[in-house]
């Protein structure tokens, strides 16, 4: 730096390039360096509020497997899956009710997490009812699309039929 010093200032763009006289301006103070903060993305989440608080576990069940359905959707949309499930299930008669679920990679199946999710809603104890569920990934990690399985399935179809075509031609 103390060579660039020497040097004429009106000589460096020319030689450095224009940003250089701005990064030592920056360096000095002479020159204000805007910095864009990194703001925190909230984690999704989703919730159900019941019109009176339930007392049936099917509900609660049928409820719980739709959220994990729609925080697919916010999931999917983020090309993320869930790494920690929080299910939060609001009570009137007593403390609300917590139920967290860690996950070794990534995932946003709803089928898997209804599978890890379901046996801890079974034994909760639904007190005189829920009257609010929410659920959030609390954490997750990247996870991007993937071909459908349906076009898997219509190639093997498409193979098998073809080669019984070739079968009858013989």
């Amino acid at each position: 730096i103390e060579h660039l010093f020497n040097l004429p200032r009106a000589a460096l763009p020319s030689r450095f390039g224009a940003d250089l006289l701005l990064r030592l301006d920056q360096a000095l103070g002479q020159a204000i360096e805007t910095i864009d903060p990194i703001r925190p993305v909230p984690p999704p989440t989703v919730q159900r509020v019941f019109d009176g608080p339930t007392t049936q576990l099917e509900a609660i069940q049928i409820t719980v497997h739709q959220l994990i359905e729609q925080l697919q959707t916010l999931l999917q949309q983020r090309e993320s899956g869930a790494l920690r499930l929080d299910l939060h299930l609001s009570r009137i008669d007593a403390t609300p009710v917590h139920l967290s679920v860690a996950l070794s990679r990534p995932s946003r199946d709803p089928r898997h997490l209804w599978s890890l999710l379901q046996p801890a809603v079974e034994k909760v104890d639904l007190g005189y009812g829920i009257e609010q569920i929410d659920l959030t990934a609390t954490s997750s990690g990247p996870l991007p699309h993937e071909q459908a399985a349906v076009w898997a399935e219509v190639e093997a179809s498409d193979t098998q039929n073809l080669s019984r075509r070739c079968g009858q031609m013989l």
